[in-house]
């Protein structure tokens, strides 16, 4: 294209040279005698054709030279694109770094979604955003769905997923990677290969911390840490280390353990009835499931009070329900126990250990007796500060720990109050299911 203009603004110059010196002839052979006494219009003719032509010339050669601006700019943006600090307007997702979606269609979480993706457009906002809640309950799933949306906003520049293993049954799941391994120092590790940073990795921390820092401070990044509970370090350490490395790139993370620092928090909570009952009817329609596509609302209804909500629950039911009927599944739901033999062979108990076991075993002996007390008020509804202290039998102060240890385990709910006076505390129905079965007794 280039070339092609050079040619053409030639062959434009010569033509006018070509018509100003015809028009010079001209003039000088038929006009010349008849305005010999008036040669200043022969000169003012030449001089206006002259100028015409430069100035006609002139403007297609400059329109053929580079645009030097441009060009530092793109030479600019090309260094930061470089293998080091790579740069683009569309976001960069890999396939293969983000897991593959668990669902067709994310039901009952249009509100959180809207919430979270609020806070992640805020330039003056929080840099990081945490999402805790029990296992089983949604949380990748969230996260995976506000990838996507981020992506197809343009709200960031690349997006960059890690994810520490899954523990099921108390042993690591994900192919390749053992139990414990993500830290803070994995995570630069990750980000840097992922931005295209591929002799990172090989730095010491100070290095890789100034260069993870700049990849992110050049460009916006969504950086998603999920499954934060099983790292090998404290997920508030990865948050306090990771935050001066942000702005304007953001983070999202995922735990079934509450964050402390500071965050943009979420608690995900199971789905509410509505949410539920499309959720129940997706999940039959997806595994062809007729008789529980054909249910009334009131037998859906039982099967979303019995899980909670919580998906991994609703999808063991409905996947029941195929061959037994609803009593005898909710029943099996709400009153798990051990069968002779191999437990980890029954899908009840395996559902159940792989939401609780983890988190089970880094409890206090004194918060296994508190959960254990506020199993006897009615889950979702639970008792104040003041009843749960005459249930358990625990002093003020061992209480308040063990209320903060539940807490952030995801073990305990706090319920909405109009008055800092009167709290109140509640199980998810699952978690309540869990403490009476005789599953911990073998944990």
């Amino acid at each position: 294209m280039k070339r092609r203009r050079i040619l053409f603004a030639f062959i434009v110059a010569t033509f006018l040279t070509l018509i100003v010196g015809l028009l010079s002839n001209l003039a000088a052979t038929y006009l010349a005698p008849t305005w010999a006494d008036k040669p200043w219009i022969i000169y003012v003719a030449l001089a206006v054709t002259f100028l015409i032509s430069l100035a006609v010339s002139s403007h297609l050669f400059l329109k053929t030279l580079p645009d030097f601006e441009t060009t530092a700019q793109t030479n600019s943006l090309s260094s930061l694109s470089s293998p080091d600090q790579p740069s683009s307007k569309q976001p960069q997702i890999i396939a293969s770094q983000l897991p593959g979606k668990s669902y067709r269609e994310l039901i009952g979480r249009d509100i959180l979604i809207g919430d979270v993706l609020a806070a992640l457009r805020d330039p003056s906002g929080k840099w990081i955003v945490t999402v805790d809640g029990m296992g089983g309950i949604g949380k990748t799933a969230l996260v995976r769905e506000l990838a996507d949306r981020c992506a197809s906003e343009h709200l960031f520049d690349a997006v960059v997923w890690d994810q520490a293993p899954k523990e099921s049954q108390g042993l690591p799941t994900t192919a390749g990677k053992g139990k414990g391994t993500l830290t803070y120092e994995t995570v630069l590790d990750s980000i840097a290969r992922q931005l295209g940073a591929l002799d990172v990795p090989r730095l010491k921390r100070p290095e890789k911390e100034i260069r993870v820092k700049g990849l992110l401070q050049v460009q916006r990044v969504l950086i998603v840490l999920d499954n934060l509970e099983t790292a090998k370090e404290s997920q508030n350490e990865i948050v306090r280390r990771l935050l001066p490395l942000l702005n304007p790139s953001k983070t999202l993370m995922t735990s079934r353990h509450r964050f402390q620092g500071d965050v943009y928090a979420v608690h995900l909570p199971g789905l509410d009835e509505d949410g539920a009952l499309r959720f129940i009817r997706q999940e039959a329609k997806e595994k062809n499931i007729q008789n529980v596509s054909n249910a009334s609302v009131s037998e859906l209804k039982q099967i979303a009070e019995t899980t909670g909500g919580s998906p991994l629950a609703l999808k063991l039911v409905v996947g029941q329900l195929s061959l037994l009927p609803l009593a005898t599944v909710l029943e099996q739901l709400r009153k798990v126990k051990l069968p002779k033999g191999d437990s980890d062979k029954n899908d009840y108990v395996r559902f159940y250990k792989g939401i609780f076991s983890p988190s089970w075993k880094l409890m206090s002996e004194d918060g296994k007796k508190l959960l254990i007390s506020m199993s006897h008020f009615a889950p979702g509804i639970g008792g104040t500060y003041e009843a749960v202290k005459a249930t358990s039998d625990l002093t003020n102060e061992i209480l308040a720990g063990c209320i903060d240890e539940l807490w952030r385990l995801s073990f305990l709910e706090k319920g909405e109050s109009p008055s800092l006076k009167k709290v109140r505390y509640y199980l998810h129905a699952l978690t309540q299911y869990f403490v009476l079965s005789d599953i911990v007794k073998v944990l």
